[in-house]
């Protein structure tokens, strides 16, 4: 399993579909990488991976929320979750570009 690359992303949330790109790379069990959304390219911090298990959050100031994703990788494919803030947790899917 590797995350390394390139990602298309899409959000099922309470206002709508909301799709993002991501540039993720791993270092060990660390996940580093960029969010780009409509508010703009953010950093991903607390970045982890381990197994096909993958995990960060964005720091959204724009937003005014953190944005917490859980995913598991097969392939070219991520299926998982986001929590944002008081919008809940909702589903969200990538695909490798």
């Amino acid at each position: 399993m590797t995350i390394d690359g390139s990602w298309t992303f899409t959000a099922q949330s309470p206002v709508g579909k909301q799709t993002f790109t991501a540039v993720l790379t791993r270092e060990g069990e660390t996940l580093l990488g960029t969010v780009t959304n409509s508010t703009g390219t953010h950093t991903v911090t607390e970045g982890t991976v381990k197994g096909d298990q993958v995990s960060w959050v964005l720091r959204n100031a724009a937003m005014g929320m953190d944005l917490a994703f859980t995913g598991t990788v097969v392939g070219d494919d991520v299926t998982g979750h986001v929590k944002a803030g008081a919008f809940g947790r909702f589903p969200v899917t990538g695909t490798r570009l």
